[in-house]
């Protein structure tokens, strides 16, 4: 693990392989998750290009912000220092869910230095039912009761067919994230989730230059895909690809499409998206 600083504070990060004639890719988490979560996909990834993985501020071995209020800024000025200490010209992105927001932030923010931007299970704002949910997850991480956040928070990210046909899975998880759900990770969780309320970027999806993959699930609870089409109606450049009996944690439920999808998009040769 190496760390860099922003503002102060330590951001933790991966440099996986060598550098080759691919851009370096950095993976950005969901908002539940850190540097870990992408295992399973790094044999595969580094196959074909240099990866970095981090962990945003107030996830896994990133710095906490304890007793501060922040938003989304503050995770973009993390990706620009992980970006300047691994010291790449540009970098093709891949994000998931609140990840997948601070990528379309950093486009907009560094546009000469993102190649091209793979976005999973995401929308352009924070609308009025995902501010009411992050509000439900926040008041039960208040009570600092691991189960009581668990049942709130984690069936809902999934599609109710892959939670009923993989119930065993899921009760496994759900052990393991009780033990994981501590007093700090909920706290570091309503900072998250908190960091989320204001963003909206609808009004400025067209400055975003970059060829973009956009992927959303028919039956994603969280970003439901209307709004998901939304944004990709919006883009310049984009490829817009629906996974059908498939929820919010689509890389979890769907990990053959996901890696396909990704690993096309950015093995193209050209630079031409058919929206």
């Amino acid at each position: 693990m190496k760390t860099c600083s922003c503002r102060d504070k330590k951001i933790a990060y991966e440099v996986v392989g060598q550098p080759n004639e691919n851009s370096p890719l950095i993976l950005l988490n969901g908002i539940m998750m850190s540097m870990n979560s992408w295992k399973k996909f790094i044999p595969e990834i580094t196959k074909n290009r240099q990866l970095i993985l981090m962990d945003f501020f107030d996830q896994g071995q990133s710095e906490k912000c304890e007793g501060q209020v922040y938003d989304h800024d503050l995770q973009v000025d993390a990706v620009v220092a992980v970006m300047d200490a691994v010291g790449s010209a540009d970098y093709d992105l891949c994000g998931v869910s609140y990840g997948a927001q601070v990528g379309l932030q950093v486009a907009l923010a560094q546009p000469d230095r993102v190649r091209k931007l793979a976005l999973f299970n995401v929308s352009a704002y924070t609308s009025p039912w995902l501010k009411d949910i992050g509000e439900a997850w926040n008041r039960t991480a208040k009570l600092h009761d691991p189960e009581s956040y668990y049942y709130v928070a984690l069936p809902y990210i999934y599609s109710n067919m892959f939670y009923t046909e993989h119930i065993e899975w899921m009760h496994a998880r759900k052990a393991l994230l009780v033990e994981f759900f501590t007093d700090q990770f909920l706290d570091a969780m309503i900072r998250l989730t908190d960091s989320s309320r204001n963003y909206d970027i609808r009004d400025r999806l067209t400055e975003i230059e970059c060829p973009v993959l956009v992927v959303g699930a028919d039956h994603d609870y969280i970003t439901p895909i209307n709004e998901v089409r939304y944004l990709h109606e919006h883009l310049k450049q984009s490829e817009f690809f629906e996974l059908y009996q498939c929820g919010h944690a689509s890389m979890y439920e769907k990990p053959n499409a996901f890696y396909q999808l990704f690993e096309g998009f950015f093995n193209q040769k050209n630079d031409i998206i058919i929206a």
